[in-house]
């Protein structure tokens, strides 16, 4: 019978009406799922919210952010990836106030959770930032600075598996970070915090035992504290670091000073390269929202909703 009644309504409505039926039908028809969430976090970033203070990990784009950990009254310090295979489960370091910490998160279909977090190390003074080595047969190293009264700083590694730091270099060091293996470091020396000092940076050797070597200046500016933030690129010998307010430069480790520096045409600062040194994630200048750069289509794009500090790339192989 309602199959009849059917049969009659389109014989002898109106075909307006009937097409008016058929949309009413299709709109109640159940809609396809979304597609499920793809979560491989290759960038890291800090963040508050009032006081809370947290470390996210998200895709490349920016999407699928999760806060892996979180704390009250103050936020973690400088973030590094810790470098390795593929873009799923993995590490990360940081520092809050006096402690060197290591972060494990796990990635799985449905999300990203926080395995554990470890205290490597711990000093009686601040901490000033924090670089994980690239892997190698000898393992992978944490270098942080520990600074002092005196503002001078002492460079330190310590194994991401633990055990005892180790004293690589102490003096009015600003940052530092490891270069495609354990031989050098750049060093920027002279204090950023400090107005009207000469600045300069340096690759500085290692010896096997992380112990200072020969020192290069790779490149020197007197300003008022106006050189920072020191990343070394993946695939080549270059360095990019803050070179005023809101520029970013990148200069090559193997060329002595005098040498020129190329800004990148982006107003930020805290820049890193990615896995392939085809992009840089960096705060933006003027509202510190963190950004991706694409080097070969000079595209900028938003990958944080809001403020953000300390933004790293993952630096993974395929």
């Amino acid at each position: 019978m309602r199959d009849f009644l059917l049969l009659r309504f389109l014989k002898t409505a109106p075909s307006v009406v009937i097409l008016l039926f058929l949309t009413e039908g299709f709109t109640h028809a159940k809609q396809p799922p979304p597609p499920p969430k793809v979560y491989q976090p290759e960038i890291a970033y800090a963040s508050n919210q009032g006081t809370t203070y947290s470390i996210y990990v998200a895709n490349a784009d920016g999407t699928n952010a999760v806060a892996v950990y979180s704390n009250k009254g103050f936020g973690a310090g400088s973030l590094s990836f810790v470098p390795g295979s593929g873009n799923g489960s993995g590490q990360l370091a940081f520092y809050e106030l006096y402690s060197v910490k290591l972060l494990t998160f796990t990635v799985t279909a449905s999300g990203i959770t926080t395995s554990s977090v470890v205290t490597l190390a711990t000093e009686p003074t601040l901490i000033h930032y924090v670089d994980v080595s690239p892997p190698s047969a000898a393992g992978q190293f944490v270098l942080y600075g520990v600074g002092h009264p005196d503002n001078t700083t002492t460079i330190k590694v310590i194994s991401i598996a633990g055990g005892t730091p180790i004293s690589v270099a102490t003096d009015n060091l600003g940052d530092a970070v490891w270069s495609r293996d354990l031989t050098r470091i750049a060093v920027l020396v002279g204090n950023p915090n400090v107005a009207g000092v000469s600045q300069q940076i340096e690759m500085l050797d290692l010896d096997s035992s992380f112990h200072a070597g020969t020192a290069t200046v790779i490149y020197e500016k007197s300003c008022d504290g106006c050189l920072n933030n020191l990343q070394f690129a993946r695939t080549d010998d270059h360095v990019i670091f803050d070179g005023g307010q809101g520029v970013i430069y990148e200069i090559d480790a193997d060329v002595a000073s005098p040498s020129v520096a190329t800004p990148f045409p982006v107003s930020g600062y805290q820049a890193c390269f990615n896995h392939d040194d085809t992009e840089i994630i960096f705060r933006r200048f003027s509202d510190s929202h963190i950004f991706v750069y694409g080097i070969s289509t000079m595209i900028q794009t938003a990958v944080s909703p809001s403020y953000g500090a300390s933004p790293d790339f993952r630096a993974w192989s395929p």
